[in-house]
């Protein structure tokens, strides 16, 4: 069988080379005779000699729904807040008993204090940068020093023992401002920078002339609501006495301006938490600003 195949396979390929281009002539004849069908019937179009008219649909009656009042919790109807606004808690000694108000009207239902938020910021370190004198390699740093009218002088690179300072570096250089109106123009100012190591805490303060010197914590001023309208500085942990209640600063927030204050009454030991925040129009600190002047051994 193989050598018939051998002998006679180009007949074979040729049979079925035959029966593949019949086929394909049949399947042609059939594509074509489905066309022509196609394309049989006439086409055409008839136009609505009236146009297009938009069917009007009636505009929906606006509706205004409220919002729900929210719901009473267990404790009752006056325990009302949502999950991102907590209510305010308060106690009320007449009734010996706890009350929480609505967030909307906590400000004006808030107990009376003996003092308000006048101001938050943070706290000034005790030394600050007063004025130098001496050459490069030499110089020596005036600080004026909190508490003292005294001036602290501290040379660079010895340590002063009485004070517990040490001035490891001290420069004067030409730097670019911190802010500048005209990009195009090329302006320096003279800067002088120090780097002071308290002995007391281990760390470094570093000082610069152009700006006052802060530490960490924050400071808040407040202001008495009485007739004399005094102002006071207070810091975290920080105990005082006003008329009849004790009050205790529990913690100071920067931003926002706030002040979580513990106020105890001298003849009950039950203590109460407020916070204090700024009031819509505070009154300003100070009608002047302190002197920002510099002092050099220069005339």
């Amino acid at each position: 069988m193989k050598d018939i195949f051998k002998r006679r396979h180009d007949r074979y390929l040729f049979a079925l080379s035959a029966a593949a281009f019949a086929g394909s002539l049949v399947w042609t004849w059939q594509a074509n005779r489905e066309v022509r069908q196609m394309r049989a019937p006439p086409v055409a179009l008839h136009p609505n000699p009236g146009g297009y008219r938009p069917v009007a649909h009636p505009e929906p009656a606006a509706t205004r729904k409220p919002w729900p009042e929210p719901a009473a919790q267990a404790a009752g109807a006056g325990w009302v807040y949502e999950l991102f606004t907590p209510p305010i808690i308060f106690y009320q000694r007449q009734s010996a008993a706890f009350v929480v108000m609505p967030p909307a009207g906590a400000v004006e239902a808030a107990p009376p204090f003996d003092f308000e938020l006048a101001g938050v910021e943070r706290e000034r370190y005790r030394l600050q940068l007063a004025g130098y004198f001496g050459q490069p390699g030499g110089y020596t740093a005036i600080f004026a020093n909190r508490g003292t009218p005294d001036p602290l002088l501290i040379r660079e690179g010895n340590p002063d023992a009485a004070s517990g300072f040490t001035l490891k570096s001290f420069s004067v250089r030409r730097v670019p401002p911190d802010r500048v109106e005209d990009v195009s123009i090329s302006v320096t100012e003279v800067a002088v920078v120090a780097e002071l190591f308290d002995d007391r805490t281990g760390s470094t303060v570093l000082f610069d002339s152009r700006r006052p010197a802060f530490t960490d914590a924050f400071v808040a001023t407040i202001r008495s609501t009485g007739p004399d309208r005094t102002l006071r500085e207070v810091r975290a942990g920080e105990v005082f006495s006003m008329g009849m209640r004790t009050y205790r600063i529990d913690r100071i927030c920067l931003q926002p301006a706030e002040v979580t204050v513990d106020r105890r009454q001298t003849d009950l030991s039950l203590t109460e938490s407020f916070v204090l925040r700024l009031p819509a129009d505070p009154t300003p600190l100070s009608p002047s600003r302190p002197a920002t002047g510099f002092a050099t051994n220069k005339k």
